[in-house]
């Protein structure tokens, strides 16, 4: 039984998806946690039940939100299995590709390896943007390619902000490795339980984007590097939520006003500049940071981000 581990989910009104999607798929076998995150009560209902069948823990957001989904799980797992060294954080849609990955995280988190980061993430497969599962597997990619490794908050690199091979070409020889990044991929995470307690103030403000981001960044503020793990693949695909009535898109339908699935889009970006100094959009406004941003962050590692030059590969790898 896996015990330096816990895993959670943040459902809001998609419990078919925990049912049907989730439950079948995911192989972990220790203590799994389901975050209500202010579901209507026919819903919670639903979720209650489902929870008893399955041997989840069950408890309601102390918030609202997935920055304030994270630290109710967290501080329920600090107060009740204090031995508990990582959470992990995963969606509905983006799921494990290999059934042994929870196992091979067990022991690397026994090994102690995984102590000095905030979080951790994985190479994800997302198929809106390359390969649909069965191809991935059929090519035998595991090992040789590199999908989304993590969120570019700082480093200015080709798209929209994101060290995806859709966006640049990432070999494998030069990016598949453990590497340091501003942001995991906010789908599937881990997050250090020690770390979140002494360093991390869950902003609220940030419901369901960004907060991934104002979490790395917190982290990094800290001294403390957060990682992707380039051969732990993980599976995202949002076309399945379109099986149960869920927009594909969360950020357009949260834009459009839809709160029943997802918390309130806000205006996280506003949020952002007035906590962070820039705009959380800049890849696409702008050809670089602004110096003044630059100069606020020297000689911390948000600052090595932002000066980072991405052509040469990640800011730093990590044996592990």
């Amino acid at each position: 039984m896996i015990n330096n581990i816990f895993l959670y989910i943040s459902s809001r009104n998609n419990y078919d998806m925990l049912l049907h999607e989730v439950i079948p798929t995911v192989n972990f076998d220790g203590l799994v946690i389901n975050v209500d995150d202010n579901s209507c009560d026919q819903e919670k209902e639903k979720g209650r039940a489902i929870c008893e069948e399955y041997g989840i823990t069950f408890m309601e957001n102390n918030g609202v939100g997935l920055y304030m989904a994270a630290n109710t799980a967290i501080k329920y797992c600090r107060s009740n299995y204090p031995d508990v060294k990582y959470a992990y954080w995963l969606t509905h849609d983006c799921l494990p590709m290999k059934d042994d990955m929870f196992d091979m995280l067990s022991k690397l988190v026994d090994s102690s390896k995984l102590d000095p980061f905030g979080c951790v993430g994985f190479n994800t497969v997302w198929r809106k943007f390359s390969y649909s599962k069965e191809d991935f597997i059929e090519q035998s990619l595991f090992g040789k390619y590199c999908g989304a490794m993590g969120r570019a908050v700082l480093t200015r690199v080709p798209g929209a902000g994101w060290y995806r091979s859709s966006d640049f070409e990432m070999k494998w020889d030069v990016w598949g490795k453990n590497m340091a990044v501003e942001s995991v991929v906010d789908m599937n995470l881990m997050i250090n339980v020690s770390k979140f307690i002494d360093y991390i103030k869950p902003d609220e403000s940030f419901r369901h984007f960004c907060w991934g981001d104002d979490l790395g960044l917190q982290f990094l503020k800290n001294g403390i590097y957060n990682i992707t793990l380039a051969d732990y693949y993980v599976y995202h695909d949002q076309s399945i939520k379109s099986k149960y009535g869920v927009p594909e898109n969360s950020y357009r339908a949260a834009k459009s006003g839809n709160l029943y699935y997802f918390s309130s889009h806000d205006a996280h970006y506003e949020i952002w500049k007035n906590k962070w100094g820039f705009d959380r959009n800049w890849q696409v406004l702008y050809d670089k940071i602004p110096n003044e941003v630059g100069n606020m962050y020297r000689g911390t590692l948000l600052g090595d981000f932002i000066k980072h030059d991405y052509r040469e590969g990640p800011l730093k790898s990590f044996n592990l």
